[in-house]
């Protein structure tokens, strides 16, 4: 029966201690535990005894018996050891014989004793061997009248006076209670199901691989990092070398020898390398190499032109007899003056040309002729006479049709200037000037001042006369062709 009443005396004193936590402030004052009333007091049912501060020191405690607890009279600083309702301190311990609770405490229902009493009602002097500690730090001690008891905590065996810890990772039933990729570990009095290194969940209901590669900082700059179950690695990719943990450093592939093939040139890229044949080369950078290459086989000069192949280059040029732009055309030629061409054409660039076709200098109102390979505009007159202008009112000066009553003379332009009859225009004059009259052949054998007297002014005639060739020096072919036009010449 003391055997039974002594197993609960432990939680108890726990509950108690407990208790007296809850109801404190919190506030500590450096002793060995807390008063309800601000003040040290703690209680050790299980030895008999308890403990608090007599006054405002807390440097000094003194230890009393249970049965001081409720007595009516208080013992403590703050009177901790009278709070009858939080130490639950009762008068039911009364047995069926009528024994009361003596040399003890009737707390909550139960008897406790003082130190050195044992029995139902603490009415049986004994020795509480406990006090002196003589089971295992990890053993419990059982007061009994006139004995003890050792008994291990749960979690460890042995016989109370050597406790050791159970390995519950031995029994396969707790160990299976791991799932994959957990491991059981013992700790004391206990067991625990732990993921393993690179695994993370609670061990007994799932483990799942950590992809260590998510984290940016896993390996270091420019490496790889390749995740496995339950780890990672980390490698320098192809053109980089170093610690890949730390960081890899690109390689310079071009200081290798053969980096490329023969005659190709190199340039260093992050992680590789790049082969280039050089210009006017051709072939494979990397392996082969590069051979100069014939540029003349594609035809890349001009017309007629020649190409010479160069090492890495070409040459194009004009054959003997040929001039131009190689790269473009190369032309046969055909004079070297004026005079290796027809009196309709002219040596231009080497080439006979109709001057007119390549550089016409008459304006829109005129006609390009070639005279003596030299380009000559004509202007064709509108009129002989009168018959000739179709509007009413005009009259023919001889060439230009104008309005009757006007002067066509234009004496408002400057001398020797002459003007557009129609609309009185002063014209710019260039010198020198032929005009010439339809006429017979015959009659181009008179004198030349006559011919230009037949239709224009004198004084005008008079000043274009030594500048003028004589057209009677001219052969009557020549005459002939100028009798079927009626025009005006103008030459620069």
């Amino acid at each position: 029966m003391a055997t039974a009443k002594m197993k609960i005396i432990l939680p108890l004193v726990v509950w108690t201690w407990l208790h007296f936590i809850t109801a404190t402030t919190g506030q500590s004052f450096g002793g060995i535990g807390f008063g309800i009333k601000r003040e040290v007091f703690f209680l050790n049912l299980e030895d008999g005894y308890f403990g608090c501060q007599v006054n405002e020191s807390t440097d000094v405690l003194q230890l009393f018996e249970l049965s001081k607890l409720c007595d009516g009279t208080p013992n403590c600083y703050l009177g901790s050891d009278e709070l009858a309702k939080e130490l639950k301190c009762s008068d039911d311990c009364r047995k069926e014989d009528g024994t009361e609770c003596q040399n003890g405490a009737c707390l909550d229902n139960q008897c406790y004793c003082n130190d050195g009493y044992g029995g139902c009602s603490c009415e049986v002097p004994d020795e509480n061997e406990c006090k002196y500690r003589p089971c295992d730090v990890f053993a419990h001690c059982t007061n009994t009248l006139g004995s003890f008891s050792c008994t291990c905590f749960p979690g460890y065996q042995g016989d109370g006076f050597h406790c050791e810890d159970i390995n519950e990772c031995d029994d396969p039933a707790i160990a299976a209670r791991c799932v994959e990729n957990a491991e059981c570990c013992n700790l004391p009095a206990h067991f625990l199901c732990k993921c393993k290194p690179g695994f993370q969940g609670d061990g007994e209901v799932q483990c799942l691989d950590i992809d260590e590669c998510q984290n940016p900082h896993a390996c270091g700059q420019n490496a790889l990092c390749h995740n496995t179950p339950g780890n990672y690695s980390c490698l320098c990719p192809d053109g980089f070398y170093g610690n890949p943990f730390d960081g890899c450093v690109d390689v310079d592939e071009c200081e290798q020898l053969g980096a490329c093939g023969p005659g190709a040139t190199c340039s260093n890229v992050v992680g590789g390398r790049e082969c280039h044949c050089p210009p006017g080369y051709e072939g494979d950078p990397y392996t082969t190499g590069c051979i100069d290459a014939d540029e003349c086989a594609r035809s890349p000069c001009g017309r007629n032109a020649f190409c010479s192949n160069l090492e890495g280059n070409f040459r194009c040029s004009c054959p003997p007899g040929f001039i131009g732009d190689p790269m473009s055309e190369c032309t046969d030629i055909q004079c070297r003056s004026h005079s290796d061409c027809d009196t309709h054409q002219a040596c231009i660039n080497r080439k006979c040309q109709n001057p007119c076709l390549v550089s016409n200098p008459c304006s829109n109102s005129q006609d390009c002729q070639v005279q003596a390979h030299q380009p000559v505009c004509v202007k064709v007159c509108q009129c002989q006479g009168d018959h000739d202008c179709i509007h009413l009112g005009q009259r023919c000066d001889g060439c230009h049709c104008y309005v009757e009553g006007r002067n066509p003379q234009c004496p408002h332009c400057p001398p020797g200037v002459p003007c557009n009859p129609l609309t009185q225009a002063c014209l710019k004059v260039l010198s020198p000037i032929v005009i010439i009259h339809r006429a017979k052949p015959q009659e181009l054998d008179s004198p030349l001042s006559s011919v230009l007297r037949h239709g224009e002014n004198s004084n005008k005639v008079n000043q274009w006369e030594n500048r003028l060739l004589n057209i009677s020096e001219m052969d009557m072919s020549d005459k002939v062709s100028l009798s079927d036009h009626f025009i005006t010449v103008y030459s620069s």
